[in-house]
């Protein structure tokens, strides 16, 4: 567990040193929305999957190669290995897809987005788009990697 918070912390010291600030969600605690707003382009939400959350190789990769373009990644401090349930117990401080997918729409204030999901992302990222077009806001472009199929118990808490 000490290593992955370790990770975490150089990860998070990592987006401060490329420009993002995080704001967290009046709401939901442990989400985050660390952003970097540089350009007049629609933002790249970007909604990461269980397992080392900011620490995942994919931002290593992916930021410098945005160059400036304007990010919005939302972290769900709680997706990390050392942090979710092992016995699909889940109590109520544990968000469902859909509150994410809704505290994620009312912090983009219906500007459209890019939106690159991975993983347990591509639920949220499945829900935020149903409500986004809900609201006519809508996306311009969605990447769903390794998109999630099958986890125990996940229906009952979409």
């Amino acid at each position: 567990r000490s290593f992955m918070e370790a990770q975490r912390f150089l990860a998070r010291r990592r987006l401060k040193q490329q420009g993002f600030t995080e704001t967290r969600d009046p709401k939901i605690r442990d989400l985050s929305y660390w952003e970097r707003c540089d350009a007049d382009e629609p933002p790249l939400l970007v909604l990461h999957g269980y397992g080392r959350g900011l620490a995942s190789p994919l931002f290593d990769a992916l930021l410098p190669a945005l160059g400036r373009r304007r990010v919005i990644i939302v972290d769900c401090g709680w997706l990390l290995v050392t942090r979710v349930p092992l016995r699909g117990d889940f109590d109520q401080s544990v968000p469902t897809v859909r509150q994410i997918a809704e505290a994620v729409a009312a912090k983009l204030e219906r500007q459209p987005v890019d939106i690159l999901a991975h993983s347990f992302g591509t639920a949220v990222a499945s829900a935020l788009l149903q409500k986004l077009e809900a609201e006519a806001a809508g996306a311009q472009r969605a990447v769903l990697m390794d998109p999630m199929c099958f986890i125990p118990g996940i229906s009952k808490q979409a």
